[in-house]
């Protein structure tokens, strides 16, 4: 393979959350086979690269694998951005009866583009392979808690301001709001 198709399906499957576990070696904890495959054809690599499939052996300690993930897929850095993230909102949580419906729909707006800005960078390993204590399962439960703690107000201000070429905007079906707000 050409060093220059290398480094260009190299590119492609960080891209896609592949690690990187030596040269030419990359892992993924659970890939999408048709995105690989299309990674693979759209670099013309689909004879030249070998997939192969593992898994743990229970009976052996899990450590090692978890500094391999941690290495592998930088972890200490998307461990940090879910403590921010975490800082960032939990106060949150303490002042929602005092925020008007514009203010929760900016909150709403802020808390989902920050969670996607880490969750992008976050490979979504097992919990299993994850460090102890992990903070992005406490920070999901966080965003979880806040939208839908949020929903209601944020949603009674979109009603109010936007409007579509038909008409005014339709109504969150009441099967999201009840899945979503703790009401």
């Amino acid at each position: 393979m050409r060093a220059s198709m290398r480094q260009d399906l190299k590119r492609e499957l960080l891209w896609e959350s592949f690690g990187q576990l030596a040269p030419n070696v990359f892992a993924h904890p659970h890939v999408d086979h048709q995105s690989l495959h299309e990674i693979l054809r759209a670099a013309r690599a689909e004879n030249m690269v070998a997939v192969l499939s593992a898994e743990g052996i229970d009976t052996y300690s899990r450590k090692p694998m978890q500094t391999i993930m941690r290495d592998t897929f930088k972890l200490a850095h998307v461990e940090q951005a879910w403590h921010e993230f975490i800082v960032r909102f939990s106060p949150v949580a303490s002042d929602l009866q005092s925020l008007s419906p514009v203010d929760a729909f900016y909150v709403r707006t802020l808390l989902i583009h920050e969670y996607r800005r880490v969750l992008l960078r976050d490979p979504n390993l097992p919990e299993a392979l994850l460090p102890a204590n992990w903070p992005g399962l406490r920070a999901r439960r966080l965003c979880e808690q806040l939208y839908g703690d949020l929903l209601i107000a944020s949603e009674s201000f979109l009603q109010a301001q936007v409007e579509t070429a038909d008409g005014t905007l339709a109504k969150t079906p009441k099967a999201i709001t009840r899945r979503l707000s703790k009401s």
